[in-house]
């Protein structure tokens, strides 16, 4: 990535507002927090405004963001509650966490993650801490939210080649025990203890060659003054640490390599109290770097220390146990980083005390939920007389940064009560004998308990097509302790008690039968048991289970069918053939009631049911001791097939007659050939025969004649042949007129490539210029009398060259513009020229956006009409032109188009001929285009139902998702996001905006995508001059600029037909009159299948998920044409 600079930022606003705190989402919206209130704000891109929309009755600072904008944290001003609020529902979700100063945001599960001065906590809401932690190795300000569960968190470190502090920016992701698992046991590093000796006289011999300030420090002076302890630096007179009176000061040096030695000064018991704690200042040789922490076994919150250069020059520092705090002389001043890690050190004061040992319970012993207490017991084999305070400290962190104390003298056990405890949370314990007269403190090992999580489980057996047998155990003593249980099921994975099917029962024993019913067949299914004890909802691990296909779904004779992808529909074409069918069941199977419909209406089963041409719809009601299955099927039977047109027609003259040959058709159709019918040109004078060879007479003699020929079947009549050769009847000699590639006779060429003249050839009454040259560039010119004569009349050109087919339209191609640019008048004699090259060498590296690779040729097309020195380029069609050539590989994901902005995405189809793979592009436009391979994720789209669309689409560079790597596949669409991704379908590229629309500035995202969707007649906008792209989209006015698409890409559906396709959906009538027809065609069409329940909800709105299966459904459809 780049260097950023000033030129890379655009000012938007000047705004004169004076916040604590502003806060910009992905989603459009600008919070402003101040002391008393929360503004929220959008941007209107065309005006350039902020435009207030709610203002909230709490201030505060600390606005944070929470995943892509949907929650949003900020702290209270007066009471320090961390609320969370959701801006688009203009609500307050909850008010729960109690903070100190600091900040917190929320991390992808839903937890706080708060860090203030006192400690680092990670919140479950509703519930409360689930981890504490006072290691201030991290800044606690400016967490910013970066992807799922990680952040990134300014560190402060000290360089010591510059002997100052950085501030580097790192990633921390956070991570929170499962919930499944009972609990989690860390290994405990005990404390280091290092024999000391006490320090009595004012000189301390450091014992290690200390870099200080540019010189070398082996001793430290200390004071009295004033009721504290001062130490100088010798050498440095008026540079200290000062720190309240202790009850002893002991030193110690820690490792033995020169240059890499500790030096520990510990002053032990503050102000001559235990509860004050005890200092420890670390000197390490190697850095220079100097750290102050209070030891982490006693209880202080306000010690004081003061470091200063010089008089005047003081700088206060503040410990609580367990914090630390690096020091370095910078210029005057000592730089303190309050973030340094604490160092586990206790430097041994005595050797008149022995270690306490913990007795019970066990190590690591895991309890019941249900325990009211726990019972610690130790023994302490000190005499009374050599100590006089024992203390009992509990954390949840290992390192007991930080604690709880008891006051446990006299005693050699404790009933400790579990009410506060959180079940599944380690909790650390140890015991501490302490001299408080010579500061000798002893500690036991560090021991490790904790309750067990209450654990769910769940099986899944017997799974029917409709139901499934659920077994649900809990883990407790005590079942009471639950409020509810039960199962949650869906068709989407990770179900919660919100979802759509949920079986609850009272957890009044530890194993819990449930039947589940309601399913669907043939359908995959995920569940997890629950159970809630009022204060939270656990989860087991997810199962998934797969209910049978029904048995006793209705069956029709000689049709196939299969699901589609709507519950209980399915579909089946059938042949022309295939006039009659009838339906069954198997009535061994329990069925108490069956009913049938076709077309709605009741029907016997068993009889014979006529198939039309056409949709025609067939359901069945079948009853069993279960329930009853509704199914529906669809069958299409197919039109006629007509015979195919008879081949090598050739004609030969007589006197007023001609006898024309031809080939039988290859294929009659769905019946015989009952007869030939031969047609002349022209005059259409008719002869029919039931053989292969007809004369025609009637003829005039002296006219130049060609025939076509036709075959005829019950069916109707056939396709038509080619025309024959022209042959002229005479009353003497037979003249016979051989094949000719043009219209009429010529000796001159109409048609030229590489400026050899080539002639059109008639293939199927189609004229196609087939190129034999073996060069691969060339340049194809079409006269004007070729253009007129025989492609302006067909509405498009065709060329074949080295396996490369192009057919591009010739429709409105000349403009009355380009006549002008031309000077062109009706004695003008104009050409039409077409470049087409063929690069075999690969793109070259960083020509491409990164992550596409493509090493495949590059094809360039130009088109230009020349007259005379002067020339146009012709830059876009009216309608799509077809380019299709063959490809060595099928892993390639789609064709580009290579422009100066980048790369554009061209709809493209992949289908095989003879064998070979083919790739088949649809241009609106010239240029160069080339084959690439790509692949694009997101984080939010696995397992989802259209995750396959939103890929493939992803991996054509039509979507692209946000910038925190999700596609929020459920969001509704909106008129901008719809207007552009139907453009990059189309590979329309971008157009110059033309100012159409008062409400979209040249500046938005989407305001050239809009106009080429626009320049198509795509979208539009509303009467009073409006777009209002950000405005959502109904299924019903999406659904018709999709179906506007499929015309223009020449998919096209019978008015009956897309009227009949509404008749198999029950909110059909809930459609628009003026979108009824389009919603019909594109059902028909195949480019829309309803939801899941059946329904097309046209009123609803559509989400990006079902634009991407829809987009990619018109992408592969087989009818989609240039």
């Amino acid at each position: 990535m780049g260097i950023i600079s000033a030129d890379d930022f655009t000012l938007l606003k000047t705004v004169l507002i004076n916040p604590n705190d502003i806060l910009w989402t992905p989603n459009g919206q600008f919070l402003a927090i101040y002391n008393n209130k929360l503004e929220q704000y959008s941007w209107n891109a065309a005006t350039k405004e902020l435009v207030i929309e709610h203002t909230y009755p709490v201030g505060g600072y600390n606005l944070n963001m929470h995943g892509d904008g949907e929650q949003i944290t900020f702290t209270e001003k007066n009471s320090l509650n961390m609320y969370i609020m959701n801006p688009n529902t203009l609500q307050y979700e909850d008010t729960t966490f109690q903070l100190s100063y600091g900040n917190g945001v929320m991390d992808s599960s839903g937890h706080l993650i708060s860090y203030d001065w006192g400690a680092f906590s990670i919140i479950e809401p509703n519930y409360g801490a689930v981890y504490q932690s006072k290691n201030k190795l991290y800044s606690n300000n400016n967490w910013s939210y970066y992807s799922e569960d990680t952040y990134l968190v300014p560190k402060k470190v000290y360089d010591s080649a510059s002997q100052n502090y950085k501030m580097i920016p790192v990633l921390v992701q956070m991570t929170i025990p499962d919930s499944d698992h009972e609990a989690s046991f860390t290994t405990v590093s005990e404390t280091p203890v290092y024999p000391a000796v006490p320090v009595t006289g004012t000189i301390l011999d450091l014992g290690i060659n200390f870099p200080f300030n540019g010189t070398t420090l082996n001793e430290i002076q200390i004071t009295d003054q004033y009721g504290d302890k001062k130490l100088f630096f010798t050498g440095h007179p008026e540079t200290g640490i000062v720190t309240d009176v202790p009850d002893a000061i002991y030193h110690a040096v820690i490792g033995s390599e020169i240059g890499k030695r500790m030096a520990v000064i510990q002053f032990s018991n503050i102000k001559n109290s235990w509860n004050s704690g005890t200092l420890q200042i670390i000197f390490f040789e190697e850095t220079g770097e100097i750290v102050m922490q209070a030891e982490t076994h006693q209880p202080t919150t306000s010690m004081e220390v003061y470091t200063y250069r010089h008089q005047g020059n003081e700088s206060y520092r503040g410990f609580p146990s367990g914090a630390a705090q690096s020091i370095n002389l910078v210029k005057d001043s000592f730089i303190a980083n309050r973030g340094r890690e604490y160092i586990s050190i206790l430097l041994k004061t005595g050797n008149t005390l022995t270690a306490p040992v913990l007795n019970a319970p066990v190590d690591k012993e895991l309890f019941d939920a249900n325990e009211d207490e726990v019972i610690l017991e130790w023994t302490n084999s000190n005499d009374s007389a050599n100590y006089d305070k024992q203390y009992l400290l509990l954390s949840t962190d290992p390192n007991f940064n930080s604690y709880q104390q008891m006051d446990v003298t006299g005693q050699t056990s404790y009933n400790l009560s579990t009410l506060p405890l959180v079940p599944g949370t380690p909790y650390y314990w140890k015991v501490l004998a302490v001299n408080t007269a010579t500061a000798e403190i002893v500690m036991s090992d560090t021991q490790q308990f904790a309750f067990k999580i209450w654990t769910i489980d769940l099986a899944v057996s017997n799974t029917t097509y409709a139901t499934t047998l659920a077994q649900v155990t809990l883990d407790t003593l005590n079942l009471s302790y639950f409020q509810k249980a039960g199962v949650t099921v869906s068709t989407s994975p990770n179900p919660t008690v919100e979802d759509e099917i949920i079986v609850v029962a009272a957890p009044n024993q530890a194993v819990m039968h449930n039947t589940i019913n309601g399913l669907q067949p043939d359908t995959v299914y995920y569940a997890r048991a629950f159970a809630t004890d009022g204060t939270q909802t656990r989860y087991c691990q997810q199962r998934s289970f797969t209910t049978e296909v029904f048995e006793h779904r209705l069956q029709l004779r000689n049709v196939n069918f299969s699901p589609t992808v709507t519950a209980n529909v399915y579909s089946a074409t059938v042949p022309y053939e295939l006039s009659v069918t009838n339906a069954t069941y198997d009535q061994t199977k329990g069925i108490t009631s069956a009913e049938l419909w076709v077309e709605g209406d009741p029907y016997a089963w068993g009889t014979d049911i006529p198939l039309n041409v056409g949709l025609n719809t067939i359901t069945s009601s079948l009853t069993d001791a279960v329930g009853t299955i509704h199914s529906t099927i669809l069958v299409i039977r197919e039109a006629a097939r007509l015979a195919a047109a008879p081949t090598n027609v050739t004609a030969s003259a007589g006197n007023g007659a001609a006898t024309v040959r031809f080939d039988a058709p290859a294929d009659s159709g769905c019946y015989p050939i009952d007869k030939y019918v031969v047609t002349s040109q022209p005059g259409n004078i008719v002869a029919e025969g039931t053989t292969t060879e007809i004369e025609v007479t009637g003829l005039t003699n002296g006219t130049s004649y060609r025939f076509k020929v036709h075959a005829v079947t019950a069916a109707g009549d056939g396709h038509e042949s080619a025309l024959s050769n022209a042959v002229t009847p005479s009353a003497g000699q037979v003249v016979e007129e051989p094949q000719t590639t043009i219209n009429a006779p010529t000796n001159t060429f109409d048609i030229w490539i590489n400026g050899d003249g080539v002639k059109a050839t008639n293939l199927n009454e189609e004229w196609k210029i087939i190129s034999s040259t073996e060069v691969e560039d060339i340049k194809l010119e079409i006269s004007q009398k070729a253009w007129t004569e025989l492609f302006v009349p067909q509405g498009f050109v065709q060329l074949e060259h080295q396996g490369i087919e192009y057919r591009f339209p010739v429709h409105n191609v000349i403009t009355d513009q380009m006549k002008q640019q031309l000077d062109l008048s009706e004695q003008s004699i104009y050409s039409v020229v077409l470049h087409l090259q063929v690069d075999e060498q690969s793109i070259q590296p960083g020509s491409l956006p990164a992550g596409v690779v493509s090493k495949r040729k590059l094809i360039k097309l130009k088109l230009e009409i020349q007259a005379g020195e002067k020339s146009v380029v012709i830059e876009r069609f009216n309608s799509f032109a077809q380019l299709r050539f063959p490809i060595d590989t099928t892993d390639l994901t789609t064709a580009v188009r290579l422009d100066e902005e980048g790369i554009v995405h061209i709809p493209t189809k992949f289908i095989t001929q003879n064998g070979s793979p083919l790739a088949e592009l649809s241009l609106i436009s010239n240029g160069s285009f080339i084959m690439i391979q790509y692949s694009k994720g997101f984080n939010d789209i696995q397992g989802h139902w259209a995750e396959k669309q939103m890929q493939e689409l992803a991996n054509r560079r039509v979507i692209d998702g946000f910038a925190n790597g999700g596609f929020q596949p459920n969001q509704n669409i909106t008129r901008a996001q719809l207007a552009a991704l139907t453009a990059r379908a189309l590979g329309l590229g971008e157009v110059s905006y033309k100012n159409r629309f008062k409400d979209v500035s040249p500046e938005a995202w989407y305001a050239n995508e809009l106009e080429a969707a626009v320049a198509f007649d795509l979208l539009q906008g509303y009467d009073d001059g409006s777009f209002q792209g950000d405005s959502p989209v109904t299924r019903e006015q999406a659904i018709v600029v999709l179906n506007r698409i499929a015309i223009l890409t020449g998919i096209r559906t019978r008015e009956e037909d897309a009227l009949s396709a509404l008749t198999s959906f029950e909110d059909a009538s809930q459609i628009s009159s003026w979108a009824k027809a389009d919603v019909g065609a594109a059902i028909s069409a195949g480019i829309i299948q309803g939801r899941s329940n059946g329904q097309i909800a046209p009123q609803e709105w559509m989400t990006r998920a079902e634009l991407s299966a829809i987009l990619y459904r018109w992408l592969l459809h087989t009818d989609r044409q240039s």
